[in-house]
């Protein structure tokens, strides 16, 4: 039998926070001043035109697609099919940032108990570094690949 989530759990309080704190800044696309979406959007455009290849030669003279964890940028590839790349971006994002409380969650309970935990997760829909590194520096993968180590560490 499976549990319905209540929205007085404080984990999905949490979450909820974050996906509406992140969401109006997404919404306004703040996420377009950052300093590194651009990049990655082309690493996007990049495996939605050739899947396979790791060359791309529209930068620079040429280089190895492959300089960057290339999951995240197969992701909105993949996505961006069905909503457009730009839109895609923006939908992974919101769903990793109203994630992080989660995973801090599960993570801050190898070392605490609930309560403590529970706090956890509330700080992390507001921390300050989640924010820059989102919507300041753009760093989709630093984002997606922390939040599978919170989370891969809590199993």
């Amino acid at each position: 039998m499976m549990r319905r989530v209540a929205l007085s759990n404080p984990v999905v309080q949490a979450c909820l926070i974050a996906f509406g704190l992140h969401g109006l800044l997404i919404l306004a696309g703040i996420y377009h001043l950052s300093y590194d979406a651009y990049n990655h959007l082309f690493f996007a455009d990049h495996y939605a035109r050739e899947w396979w290849s790791l060359w791309e030669p529209r930068w620079y003279t040429g280089f190895e697609i492959t300089s960057y964890p290339p999951l995240v940028h197969q992701l909105i590839a993949l996505l961006g099919r069905l909503v457009g790349l730009d839109l895609a971006f923006a939908l992974i994002l919101l769903v990793l940032l109203s994630l992080y409380p989660a995973g801090v969650y599960a993570f801050s309970r190898v070392f605490t108990g609930r309560r403590a935990a529970r706090y956890a997760a509330f700080g992390a829909a507001l921390l300050p570094s989640i924010y820059l590194t989102a919507h300041n520096f753009g760093q989709l993968p630093t984002l997606f690949s922390g939040l599978l180590v919170l989370f891969g560490t809590a199993a």
